[in-house]
């Protein structure tokens, strides 16, 4: 599903219960959808891309790449969001949701996790002022490593509290509407 030509993501298909040769990936990626649900709403937090990105100005799901030695996607995820957010959970507390393969033009192909952070650690954890701070504490150390302000997204039922979805990556929209359909299937909404 292609949602924005200017973007290297160009196509993701979902891997359900069919084996991959993840060998056959050249890049491999872990991203968490971090949400907390309140009575009424469920609120999103993501990341705004800076200049030196590829998605520069597009707001995206927490995390990236898995470092040589991790011995799994959730220590990938887990070790990412730390960096990003200051958000601590264990590998554990991250629950798997989909699994993709992508393609870019040329054929380079991504293996891409994404994960649900647990509810609990979420709602204990998760702000837009605390992750800014943290970003804030970040941006001395790792300045190349600069991202935008945290973006949150509303959502009551399947009704979105946010118009301008061109902002988002590809692998966001994926991400959010999954989790929207999942959440009405399992409510009987669906």
């Amino acid at each position: 599903m292609a949602f924005d030509r200017d973007e290297p993501i160009a196509e993701y298909k979902p891997i359900n219960n069919e084996s991959v040769d993840v060998r056959d990936v050249d890049h491999h990626s872990a991203f968490a959808v971090l949400k907390k649900k309140g009575w009424f709403t469920t609120v999103y937090f993501l990341e705004q891309r800076l200049a030196n990105d590829t998605l520069a100005g597009r707001y995206t799901l927490f995390g990236g790449g898995s470092d040589d030695g991790e011995s799994s996607y959730e220590v990938a995820v887990a070790r990412e969001v730390a960096q990003e957010t200051g958000v601590v959970a264990q590998p554990n507390q991250y629950v798997s949701k989909h699994f993709l393969i992508s393609t870019v033009p040329g054929g380079t192909k991504f293996a891409v996790e994404i994960f649900l952070l647990d509810p609990e650690i979420a709602k204990r954890q998760l702000s837009s002022s605390a992750i800014r701070r943290h970003q804030a504490a970040r941006a001395i150390e790792a300045p190349d490593d600069l991202v935008g302000p945290p973006k949150k997204i509303r959502r009551f039922g399947n009704f979105w509290f946010f118009s301008n979805w061109s902002r988002l990556s590809s692998i966001a929209i994926y991400a959010l509407l999954e989790d929207c359909a999942y959440d009405m299937n399992r409510n009987g909404h669906g």
